[in-house]
C-alpha cells in the first residue's frame, strides 16, 4: 500500500500543472479559530506545510497566471495560523489601509504578532510582503492601517472624513456605517473569530442603512476604547455583549 507522501509524488510526476489551494475550514481550531472544523476533526497546519512542501517547490514559484486569487483577508487568516504553529502569538486585525490610494481609508485587513525582542504587537501585512506597492509592509508605520476602532475614534474627533473610508470598487459602501462595522469585525478578530469582510451580525444591517442612532454609536465609542486597550479580560466582556458577538448565524452582504 502507498504511503500519502507517495501518493502524493506520484500525482505530481503524472501532471504538468498541480493547482494547489488550502481551504481553511478543515485546519485545526487551535490554530484558525471561527473559520475552522471542530478540533477533533480538523488537521494540523504542519500537515499542510508538509503537503506544500512537496506540491509547491520553493525554488520555482508559480507563474502569475496559475496562481489561486485571494482576498486579503485570506493572507491573513494563513499566516496568522502559520505564526501561531511557529508559536509566534498572532491576530488579525480588520480595518483601512492608507497605503492604496492618497487620501482614502480602503477596507483591508492586516495581521499582527507578538515580538519579544521589541516588546510589542508588530503590524504586517502579509499580502503585500516584498511588493514596492507597500515597501513598510513587514513593519507597517503608525497610521498606514487604521483598524476600525482607530478609524471610528478619528472619525468621532472630526479628523478623518467618513466619506473617505470604504470598499474599493462600490459607489455604495463608504462612510461611517464601514466604520462602524469594521470596528465590530476586529473586536471579534481579537477574540479569535475571523469573519468574512461581508459578515453581519447585530444591528450592523440597520446601520448600513442608516436605520441607527446615537446609542449605537455610543456603543461603538466602547468597542473603540476597549480594542485600544488592548486588555484580553476587557475585550473579552465586551464581546460577551449579543448584539457584539459573532451568532451562529449571520447575514452575508456582497459589497
Amino acid at each position: 500500500m502507498c504511503t500519502f507522501a507517495e501518493t502524493i509524488e506520484r500525482f505530481i510526476h503524472n501532471h504538468d500543472t498541480v493547482m494547489f489551494t488550502i481551504c481553511m475550514d478543515v485546519v485545526d481550531s487551535a490554530f484558525a479559530p471561527g473559520v475552522s472544523a471542530p478540533a477533533v476533526l480538523g488537521i494540523y497546519p504542519h500537515t499542510v506545510f508538509e503537503l506544500a512542501k512537496r506540491v509547491i517547490p520553493s525554488a520555482r514559484p508559480r507563474p502569475v497566471e496559475q496562481r489561486t486569487v485571494g482576498t486579503c483577508r485570506n493572507f491573513v487568516v494563513l499566516a496568522v495560523a502559520l505564526l501561531r504553529l511557529h508559536g509566534v502569538p498572532a491576530r488579525a486585525r480588520c480595518g483601512f489601509g492608507t497605503y492604496f490610494q492618497e487620501g482614502l481609508g480602503l477596507d483591508h485587513w492586516v495581521l499582527e504578532y507578538w515580538s519579544d525582542d521589541e516588546r510589542r504587537w508588530v503590524r504586517t501585512d502579509p499580502e503585500w510582503f516584498g511588493s514596492e506597492t507597500v515597501p513598510d509592509a513587514a513593519d507597517l508605520a503608525p497610521g498606514r492601517f487604521l483598524t476600525g476602532g482607530e478609524a471610528w475614534r478619528l472619525w468621532r474627533a472630526g479628523e478623518i472624513e467618513g466619506t473617505r473610508f470604504g470598499v474599493w470598487g462600490t459607489s455604495h459602501a463608504w462612510g461611517e456605517a464601514e466604520i462602524r462595522g469594521n470596528a465590530i469585525r476586529d473586536l471579534a478578530a481579537l477574540m479569535r473569530v475571523e469573519t468574512l469582510p461581508w459578515d453581519e451580525w447585530g444591528r450592523m444591517e440597520a446601520s448600513y442603512q442608516g436605520k441607527t442612532g446615537p446609542d449605537y454609536d455610543e456603543l461603538i465609542d466602547t468597542v473603540a476604547t476597549t480594542c485600544a486597550g488592548d486588555d484580553p479580560d476587557a475585550i473579552a466582556t465586551l464581546y460577551a455583549t449579543p448584539e457584539l458577538s459573532v451568532p451562529a448565524a449571520i447575514i452575508g452582504s456582497a459589497a
